[in-house]
């Protein structure tokens, strides 16, 4: 047995009316096919209304969806953000505790730690390498100038970087 669709139902039903009508109408039942006229004219509307309805399901459908997705793609915005700022306010409480240790164990701040691990690294420096130029000890030593490692070398050790290299002599 074969099945049919609705809307081939429904196609020929339409069909059905409009030869109905016809044959009213050609043996002179004008009233009779114009009733099957009307009958037709409303199956048609309603299989168009139908159809606009089931296309507007499917639009609100196809909306729907679109709207879920752009709330999912909002959400995992959302998500990686609050990711983000967590992440940061993590590092940023890490490098505070590191500020805090570095001052409570070293006395001073992490700047001045630097400093000063740098310039006995260019103490080391020119006490075991007597032919090292000292810009090369500034530049090993982390200075980004020699300007920069002679005045801070002068500050803290009361002499300049060449003194201390002729005393070592």
């Amino acid at each position: 047995m074969k099945a049919y669709s609705a809307e081939s139902l429904v196609t020929y039903y339409n069909d059905a009316l409009e030869l109905e009508s016809e044959i009213l109408a050609d043996s002179g039942d004008f009233r009779g096919a114009y009733d099957n006229l009307l009958r037709l004219q409303h199956s048609r509307d309603s299989l168009a209304s139908e159809q606009l309805a089931i296309q507007l399901s499917e639009f609100y459908t196809l909306y729907e969806v679109d709207r879920l997705e752009a709330r999912r793609q909002r959400q995992k915005i959302v998500i990686v953000m609050t990711g983000s700022l967590c992440l940061l306010l993590l590092i940023t409480i890490a490098v505070f505790i590191v500020y805090e240790a570095v001052k409570e164990g070293a006395g001073m701040t992490v700047s001045g730690f630097i400093a000063e691990y740098r310039l006995n690294h260019s103490v080391a420096l020119l006490s075991e390498r007597k032919d090292i130029s000292l810009e090369e000890v500034a530049e090993m030593s982390g200075f980004g100038a020699y300007s920069s490692f002679f005045r801070a070398f002068t500050k803290k050790f009361g002499m300049t970087p060449q003194e201390y290299k002729k005393y070592l002599k």
